[in-house]
């Protein structure tokens, strides 16, 4: 992949922590996401006629929560995000032109994907909470919705500032999702040997609490997570791998 490709999907993974992290952030990755599937639009788009195209869209709307934050999200995404050309007034109205930078436009479709991940991501949380999340707190569930939607970078970098700032019993615990994470990306980038030794160091450290930790079945998750170390470890050759995200163990069972 290009370096272009690099910095972007570390910009997407950047804009994942910080959006379960805040609503307004999160109302953001929306506006990304339907920017990207309006992009073989033949009528250029503006601010105002992206609100509008939000409002009539029935399949993509926007729930209760996210409607108050959406103009301003869309204005500081617009201002201030990294994908979207910006002309140096910075005056923002309905007929303000939306475009992307040049070097993006290729990969629109990844935008389109990781957004919708992040806005995923971002529904379990600020929405209807799912009854399995009742039990686990909030910083560890900002975390688990990142890998539930298969953001694993992210999930990565999220948990990494819970575990460079605890040194209490919980140490271990982020470390080894950390290194569950970091495995699956490498399953993504179809690196099995790299996704085998990662699994099992973060099995390992997760094999030290209890079955049950901060509200996450993790005897279950683990028992699902050997099953998945054992067929990778019995294939005749790491080529004969191929990706698929429904083979990746649920943390929670949280519909993807």
């Amino acid at each position: 992949m290009t370096q272009v490709y690099d910095t972007l999907m570390d910009d997407l993974a950047t804009l994942a922590v910080a959006a379960v992290q805040d609503p307004e952030t999160a109302v953001q990755a929306y506006w990304l996401a339907l920017l990207a599937r309006q992009a073989l639009s033949t009528t250029p788009l503006t601010l105002g006629t992206l609100q509008q195209r939000a409002q009539e869209d029935t399949e993509f709307p926007l729930p209760l929560w996210a409607q108050p934050l959406a103009p301003h999200a869309l204005e500081r995404l617009w201002r201030h995000g990294v994908w979207l050309e910006t002309p140096p007034d910075l005056v923002a109205s309905s007929q303000t032109a939306v475009s992307w930078q040049i070097a993006y436009e290729p990969y629109v479709a990844e935008i389109h994907d990781q957004a919708c991940r992040i806005w995923q991501a971002a529904c379990y949380l600020y929405g209807p909470w799912p009854i399995e999340f009742t039990a686990v707190p909030e910083e560890v569930r900002r975390g688990v919705v990142l890998f539930e939607t298969g953001l694993y970078f992210a999930c990565h970098e999220y948990f990494e500032t819970l575990w460079g700032r605890t040194e209490d019993a919980a140490s271990d615990f982020y470390q080894g999702i950390i290194q569950i994470a970091v495995a699956m990306r490498h399953l993504e980038s179809h690196n099995v040997r790299g996704a085998v030794i990662l699994l099992r160091y973060g099995m390992g450290r997760l094999q030290r609490y209890p079955s049950v930790y901060k509200g996450l079945p993790l005897a279950a998750w683990l028992e699902r997570l050997e099953m998945l170390l054992e067929h990778l470890e019995a294939l005749p050759s790491p080529t004969a791998y191929q990706f698929d995200p429904m083979h990746i163990p649920h943390l929670l069972h949280l519909e993807r």
